[in-house]
């Protein structure tokens, strides 16, 4: 378990045996994973955060956690980025999928990633 320094709680759970992956693809996975972790941030305040990397064979699966506190922090102002839509340009480049949105049958809002034999999908037929 970790605690910042404003009390917000995180656990990482990685189940599996560790695979490498192509650069890109970590990029993306680690992109992932700030991209969640900063809206939780910006819109669910201290809400607890679970962080879980799942491996097997050559698939990974990132999911991010977190109770559906309403919350819009200061932060939630903050910053022009890309967000979402440009996280779900990096995943479509690695044939990976995303995910985001209320886990059904709970109090809990679940953003997820993943790549290889389980998650991988034909690219769109958008561009060359």
């Amino acid at each position: 378990m970790y605690t910042d320094r404003d009390g917000n709680n995180a656990s990482l759970v990685v189940t599996g045996s560790h695979a490498t992956l192509p650069t890109e693809t970590t990029m993306v996975l680690y992109r992932a994973a700030q991209e969640a972790l900063t809206n939780i941030r910006k819109h669910a305040g201290n809400s607890p955060v679970t962080v879980k990397l799942d491996y097997a064979g050559n698939a990974v699966s990132l999911t991010v956690l977190n109770e559906l506190i309403p919350h819009e922090s200061d932060l939630a102002s903050v910053g022009a980025g890309y967000g979402l839509p440009g996280l779900r340009e990096r995943v479509d480049a690695v044939d990976g999928t995303l995910t985001a949105g209320r886990r059904a049958g709970s109090g809990n809002w679940a953003s997820g990633y993943r790549y290889g034999e389980s998650g991988h999908r034909r690219r769109s037929s958008r561009g060359p």
